[in-house]
């Protein structure tokens, strides 16, 4: 699990001890597990998170925490792999290029050699960790 994977479940911990923000706990998390600053103020894994959030996708999690959320590209991102993953839970096995292109094939006027930018180590990280809710009929 890379660094915004961790950072992602350990903003989760934060929300479910009472923080209000995922932005907050994002942040703070990232403070904590990411040392570049550069890379704590990464903007395409924070969205995922964000857009896993606000979308109530998170175990334990209020879509509440999100009231900040402008609608992003990386937060549908990561809303369609883990609706990927949903359908097709051994996806997680191809690792996340492979759901990376499936997510990229799912959007329209997407272009296919975009790169993922760590969105999936965020959706990875929390499908691995059980913290996505798996509801198919909300998906």
């Amino acid at each position: 699990m890379g660094q915004y994977g961790t950072t992602a479940i350990e903003a989760i911990k934060l929300l479910k001890s009472g923080y209000k923000s995922a932005e907050q706990a994002w942040r703070e998390s990232a403070e904590k597990h990411i040392l570049a600053k550069s890379s704590r103020n990464k903007g395409c894994p924070r969205q995922a998170f964000l857009g896993l959030c606000a979308s109530g996708l998170v175990v334990g999690v209020s879509p509440n925490t999100c009231t900040k959320l402008i609608s992003s590209l990386n937060g549908e991102y990561s809303v369609t792999a883990v609706r990927l993953l949903v359908r097709d839970p051994n996806l997680v096995q191809k690792g996340k290029s492979k759901l990376w292109q499936k997510v990229l094939s799912e959007i329209p006027n997407t272009n296919p050699k975009k790169k993922h930018n760590e969105q999936m180590d965020v959706v990875m990280a929390l499908w691995e960790q059980n913290l996505i809710v798996i509801d198919r009929e909300a998906i």
